[in-house]
């Protein structure tokens, strides 16, 4: 497996255990009891930056490369693709409703509870169609000088900012980790 991909699946290992925490979260409040809040937010807040900004960019560099190969857009690309814009607007929302209800704007907890599994379930459907056809496609197709291309291109947005940026969203992973 080319180490593009790796990289990919070790940032979705990642994803898993953010949603492991949510996913306990959200029992806590079908079990009507509290839950905390702010590590909901910091999950949310996590998820929708550093996957739009560093993940989806990469898998989408993946992804026009192996269209190069292609007579046709397979349906999982496709899919894929138009995922990466509706789960994060999924997740702006499911946050603003997790605001609304820290804020007591009479957002239910069951119905932020659900929302917040509807997004799991999400995340994790789109991780495993990554995983289980995009992912062989593109190491099926791809050659040696396609992927010296991805990794260019990948390393072309790692300007010094990007790069600070990454790192703090590294030390916020890891909080969220600690905090919960």
């Amino acid at each position: 497996m080319h180490s593009f991909i790796e990289k990919l699946l070790e940032e979705h290992g990642e994803i898993r255990d953010l949603l492991r925490i949510l996913a306990a979260e959200a029992t806590r409040m079908e079990e009507g009891e509290d839950a905390n809040d702010g590590v909901i937010l910091d999950i949310l807040l996590y998820m929708t930056h550093h996957p739009d900004l560093f993940h989806h960019p990469n898998e989408e560099l993946m992804f026009s490369r192996l269209m190069m190969y292609m007579t046709h857009e397979p349906e999982a690309i496709r899919q894929l693709r138009g995922e990466h814009r509706s789960i994060a607007d999924f997740a702006e929302r499911l946050m603003d409703d997790v605001r609304a209800r820290i804020n007591d704007l009479s957002e239910p907890q069951d119905d932020v509870a659900a929302e917040c599994r509807q997004y799991i379930d999400q995340m994790h459907e789109h991780m495993a169609l990554e995983e289980s056809e995009a992912f062989p496609l593109c190491q099926e197709h791809l050659e040696a000088a396609d992927w010296e291309w991805i990794e260019t291109r990948a390393k072309i947005r790692e300007t010094p900012f990007a790069r600070d940026l990454a790192r703090r969203h590294v030390s916020f992973y890891r909080r969220i980790l600690e905090e919960a």
